[in-house]
């Protein structure tokens, strides 16, 4: 459960207001029915600039580490594709930066918004570190099955996912440094399980929620995959 935000090509002059919005969910941020408010368990921060890929990552909440979490984005200064995440954790005593997303991959990085209840059975198992959760199995499924990322394989393989294992949502978005992908399904709350779309300045913007009232905001629709 969780909060996300992409771009491309950022430039943290132009979009540093969007990127304070963004900040804001972290506490004012839709949760699911039920649940606490807040979205503190952590936050991440992955781009790629010039074939180089970043990441910088937090177990706080990025509402605590605000001039840590801008200072970051500020040092960054502008890259090709940039992808944040604040985290909502469904798993209890999880809260360490290893399980703050996105997570990187050689030149991948993947950030997920969801619960896969039973994610062993995706693999490779063999291949995971003993604390991993379920967002980082749904990543390594996908490289797995994946070699070079495609949006009709992709598709499949999220297609497959959905049908095997119990979830909320595969909500998720990932980037090899090229292309920008984003995928949007839910098994339940829809309204939470939510990617808009909107551009600004040649930029893409992908959020779980409107951050700017400047901006025209689509709706993704459910059970495809996007690339940017």
């Amino acid at each position: 459960m969780c909060r996300m935000l992409a771009l491309t090509d950022y430039d943290f002059k132009i979009h540093e207001n969007l990127l304070e919005g963004f900040l804001e969910l972290a506490t004012k941020g839709k949760v699911p029915p039920g649940n606490r408010p807040g979205h503190h368990d952590g936050w991440g921060i992955g781009y790629h600039r010039r074939g180089v890929t970043g990441l910088i990552r937090s177990a706080n909440s990025a509402s605590d580490e605000k001039n840590k979490f801008l200072k970051a984005l500020e040092r960054i200064k502008s890259a090709d594709i940039l992808i944040v995440h604040l985290r909502k954790s469904a798993w209890k005593n999880t809260k360490n930066v290893y399980n703050s997303h996105p997570f990187l991959y050689k030149n991948r990085l993947f950030a997920h918004n969801g619960t896969v209840l039973d994610y062993d059975k995706l693999g490779p198992g063999k291949k995971r570190r003993k604390a991993i959760l379920d967002s980082e199995a749904l990543f390594l499924h996908v490289n797995a099955g994946c070699r070079k990322l495609t949006g009709r394989k992709l598709q499949m393989i999220f297609n497959d996912a959905e049908k095997r294992v119990k979830h909320t949502s595969l909500t998720c978005l990932l980037s090899e440094g090229k292309r920008l992908f984003a995928y949007r399904e839910c098994s339940k709350n829809p309204s939470y399980y939510t990617l808009y779309r909107a551009r600004t300045s040649g930029s893409v913007i992908l959020s779980s929620e409107p951050v700017s009232k400047k901006l025209k905001w689509k709706h993704l629709r459910k059970k495809a995959v996007y690339s940017f």
